[in-house]
């Protein structure tokens, strides 16, 4: 009886050594999927700084063609009458 008591004393000890060792790998874990979240929230940020310069330049670009498009047709008009 003496026995079961101290395989089960062993048992315990060793579990909850295991425990420890799970609950500090999930802690590592933890860290570094937050450090990866971070960066990526980083990355999002840049990207969207990019992407918010790209839509200006390309408003600019509409603005000048649409300009462009207007002299053209006022061009095809005057010829146009003149013809």
């Amino acid at each position: 009886m003496k026995y079961i008591h101290v395989l089960f004393a062993l048992f315990l000890f060793a579990y909850g050594c295991s425990s420890s060792q799970n609950e500090e790998r999930r802690e590592q874990d933890l860290k570094k999927i937050r450090r990866t979240v971070d960066s990526l929230k980083v990355l999002k940020g840049n990207m969207d700084k990019s992407l918010d310069s790209l839509n200006s330049v390309s408003r600019k670009k509409d603005l000048e063609m649409k300009t462009m498009q207007n002299q053209l047709d006022s061009l095809q008009k005057n010829m146009n009458e003149n013809k």
